[in-house]
């Protein structure tokens, strides 16, 4: 008998082994360690990657079976020991531990037999050398770990740049404790008002560390969210404002993790306001596709704005983040969502829009829309970003990008009316 977790893995590992290049990294860098690079030089990185999970999985059931056991060997001898007493102290049976310790055990023993079966097809295909099994190949593959498959991990990071609106903080935190039942989720807040770290803390510690509170002092949205992001655990990062009230159905959590799973070279998602391109007029606000599978209206655009934007994880580290360059600490973001969208279309990845989200917003105006503060950022600090994405950035450039979004959109997703089309040069891929 053994885990779910590992008959997926079985099935997982069939399929790699079969051809398949189970979507490993295309970079490998060299090992210092002569044997593995002699071991390894002709296998793929998608047989490295299947290896390396098999290793990985095993190494947990180990673990676990060697816990329940540890617990059992003591409730078997007991000791007076207060150490020994804190530390094996459980309410379970000899018998359950038992059950669970071999059950672990037999998931163990089960994928080191899986991996030998496919050490054994590599050699037959001339990818691994004869010397090669079980023992010394997991020493090599189990360098870069497969980061996917830690337990209790969350699956979504919401990233929130705060700063001084106290009155948001428990009802907001409330609604994120509720759809943390629907998917796995965190909440990194980067707290950009000293003298507001006493609630943020303790709702960290009333949230059993779900809320993640980083103290900073008044770096504002383009720091925040990159410092943010380097810290998520989570696949998918929700960027927030501390005005945003998310609504009470938690599934707009659930539709923005479909979409990104469905489409994986997605490194945006936009589920606010969106530019389909910056030269049209309604059709940068209508929508007008829909994904048929997941019944849901999204379209590839050229930009969108934040916050909330949904991002990959994976492609935000990859393209640097938020560009620092367009301001100093302490000034707003304002046009670093758009220049984030042109450099992730530039830089291999896709943006999507999906107005699957109606945020609502409390009443107090924000701190870059009061009168004292607002020509700060819409006025000079808009000036100065835009004058350094000029730098870069050209018509001709957002022309392409606005071409093939259109292409993708057409290809990939239906139209809702064949009637009603964004584009001025239409909805067919012939035009």
């Amino acid at each position: 008998m053994f885990s779910s977790s590992c008959v997926t893995l079985m099935l997982l590992l069939s399929i790699r082994v079969s051809g398949a290049d189970g979507g490993g990294a295309t970079h490998r860098r060299s090992s210092l360690v002569p044997s593995c690079n002699s071991m390894l030089e002709k296998l793929s990185e998608g047989h490295i990657s299947a290896l390396r999970d098999a290793a990985q999985l095993q190494g947990q059931h180990v673990r676990i079976s060697t816990n329940w056991q540890q617990y059992l060997n003591f409730k078997r001898n007991p000791s007076t020991d207060i150490g020994k007493q804190y530390a094996y102290n459980t309410s379970k049976t000899a018998e359950e531990l038992q059950k669970l310790a071999e059950a672990a055990a037999e998931a163990a023993r089960t994928i080191e037999n899986k991996m030998s079966e496919m050490i054994d097809i590599f050699k037959r295909e001339g990818t691994l050398p004869s010397t090669a099994n079980v023992r010394n190949i997991k020493g090599c593959v189990y360098a870069r770990l497969n980061t996917q498959m830690f337990e209790h991990r969350p699956k979504v990071s919401l990233l929130m740049q705060y700063f001084k609106r106290p009155q948001m903080i428990y009802s907001y935190i409330d609604q994120m404790r509720k759809c943390n039942e629907t998917v796995a989720l965190e909440l990194l807040v980067n707290v950009d008002h000293p003298r507001d770290h006493e609630p943020w803390a303790m709702a960290s510690y009333n949230s059993s560390g779900m809320v993640v509170p980083v103290f900073s002092n008044n770096i504002h949205e383009v720091r925040s969210y990159n410092r943010l992001a380097h810290m998520a655990r989570g696949d998918y990062l929700i960027l927030v404002a501390d005005d945003d009230i998310p609504p009470e159905d938690c599934g707009w959590i659930s539709r923005v993790v479909s979409i990104l799973d469905k489409w994986p070279s997605v490194g945006i998602l936009g589920i606010r306001n969106f530019v389909t391109c910056f030269n049209l007029d309604a059709g940068n606000r209508g929508e007008y596709f829909k994904d048929p599978v997941l019944d849901l209206t999204m379209h590839f655009v050229e930009k969108v704005d934040m916050a909330p934007m949904v991002v990959r994880k994976s492609a935000f580290i990859n393209i640097g983040g938020m560009d620092e360059t367009t301001t100093e600490p302490g000034e707003c973001g304002i046009l670093t969502d758009w220049d984030l969208c042109i450099r992730m279309w530039v830089a291999g990845w896709q943006v999507m829009a999906a107005k699957q989200v109606i945020m609502g917003h409390d009443q107090e105006a924000g701190g870059t829309h009061k009168p004292e503060t607002a020509e700060r950022c819409w006025g000079k600090q808009q000036g100065i970003t835009g004058k350094v994405m000029e730098t870069h950035i050209s018509h001709e450039l957002e022309k392409e990008i606005c071409e093939v979004a259109r292409e993708l959109t057409l290809k990939n997703l239906k139209q809702l009316d064949p009637n009603k089309c964004p584009y001025p040069n239409g909805c067919s891929l012939s035009t």
